[in-house]
C-alpha cells in the first residue's frame, strides 16, 4: 500500500542529475526515512534517461511498506540492456543497472505509453517513530 507519494521533472542535461539526486534526498529527509543508497540509485537511474533515452524524465518516490521505490520514466521505449557490470575497466559507464541490482531489494522495467520506468526498491532502515503524548 503506498503511504505517500511525489514526483519531479527533469531535463536531458547532465547537471539534471545532480538535482534529481538533491530532490530525491530532500524527500527522503522530509519523510524522516533512512535510505542509505537512495542518491546512489537515482543518479545512476537518471544518468541512464540522460545517456541512453536522451529525454526529459520525471523521478517517482513512493513510500510502499517498509521501503522506498523509486522510479524514472523516460521517453524512449527502448528496454535497458543489463552488462552486469561486466564493462571493460576503463568504460565510463556499462555498470549502473548491476550496482542498482546490487543495492535494490527489487528493480525491474515496464513499458510506459511511449516510454519505460525503470524501478528500484530499496529498503528504509529508519523511520521516525509515533510520538507518544508525554515522552
Amino acid at each position: 500500500m503506498v503511504r505517500d507519494a511525489v514526483c519531479e521533472e527533469f531535463g536531458s542535461a547532465p547537471a539534471d542529475v545532480a538535482r534529481a539526486r538533491r530532490f530525491a534526498r530532500t524527500v527522503a529527509d522530509q519523510w524522516g526515512l533512512d535510505v542509505p543508497d537512495l542518491e546512489l540509485v537515482v543518479g545512476e537511474l537518471a544518468s541512464n534517461a540522460v545517456l541512453h533515452a536522451g529525454s526529459r524524465y520525471t523521478v517517482r518516490l513512493c513510500r510502499d511498506g517498509a521501503g522506498l521505490v523509486v522510479e524514472v520514466a523516460d521517453g524512449n521505449p527502448r528496454q535497458p540492456r543489463v552488462n552486469g557490470g561486466d564493462a571493460p575497466a576503463g568504460a565510463l559507464s556499462g555498470r549502473g543497472l548491476a550496482i542498482v541490482g546490487r543495492v535494490s531489494a527489487c528493480w525491474g522495467v515496464r513499458a510506459d505509453g511511449s516510454g519505460k520506468v525503470v524501478w528500484a526498491t530499496l529498503p528504509v532502515l529508519a523511520e521516525p517513530s509515533a510520538s507518544v503524548n508525554g515522552s
